[in-house]
């Protein structure tokens, strides 16, 4: 059973929500709490919110611009710490409802480590998939989302896109890359390459400095977009 925890402001959809997912077989809802406010500065991280519950999956309803998934600072440094997730389970997937209209703030939603991005108004199969598919490791978008995204045209024009150094990547970082887009695990990934897991670690390390990539999602959805990894 995949633990899910849903977060949204409005107690009606986090009812909503709550009955909507607890009636897939897959999913027992774990618990619901009210979104943080970005203009509090004593309100609690996402990441602190849902701490306790210790879920596989987090749904997050954003009104207007998604919030912050920690307590951001000028160096980024809450991405890492978010990233690390809760102690020993590994940091829980997010799934993000929000209004797709700004492509960008797709692209910053992803870098910030949410794993699967849904419109507002999506249905109850459409979000039972992308808590699923996240909870296999994989990325949930809508086709235009993706098909925008793969397109380079957020966050950066076509012609930076074009006019970038062209990236390469060794036969086996393409390898380590390609399961990182199946949603494996370094130590998953280790014994399929028959290398050790301090390899993978480095190979990934040297993916995401090629790429320019904060997070593994990111890593796939930039290589996608670069024409170095076919989804």
């Amino acid at each position: 059973m995949t633990r899910v925890a849903v977060v949204a402001a409005s107690p009606v959809l986090r009812a909503g929500l709550e009955s909507l997912l607890g009636a897939a077989p897959s999913l027992v809802v774990v618990g619901t709490v009210s979104e943080r406010r970005d203009g509090d500065d004593d309100a609690p991280s996402l990441a602190e919110l849902v701490a306790p519950l210790a879920p596989d999956v987090v749904v997050l309803v954003a009104d207007g611009e998604p919030p912050r998934l920690a307590d951001e600072g000028v160096d980024g440094s809450a991405r890492g710490r978010w990233r690390e997730g809760r102690s020993g389970a590994g940091r829980p997937a997010v799934v993000l409802l929000a209004d797709l209209a700004d492509p960008r703030a797709v692209v910053r939603a992803i870098r910030a480590g949410v794993r699967g991005v849904l419109p507002r108004e999506a249905g109850a199969d459409e979000i039972i998939a992308a808590v699923e598919a996240v909870a296999a490791g994989l990325l949930a978008l809508p086709a235009d989302v993706a098909d925008e995204l793969l397109a380079g045209m957020a966050p950066e024009p076509v012609g930076a896109v074009a006019s970038a150094p062209a990236v390469t990547l060794t036969p086996r970082e393409r390898e380590v890359l390609a399961l990182l887009a199946q949603g494996l695990a370094n130590k998953a990934i280790a014994p399929r390459l028959r290398i050790s897991e301090h390899t993978v670690k480095a190979h990934v390390a040297s993916i995401f400095e090629k790429l320019g990539a904060g997070t593994r999602a990111e890593a796939v959805v930039t290589a996608a977009r670069l024409g170095i990894l076919m989804l």
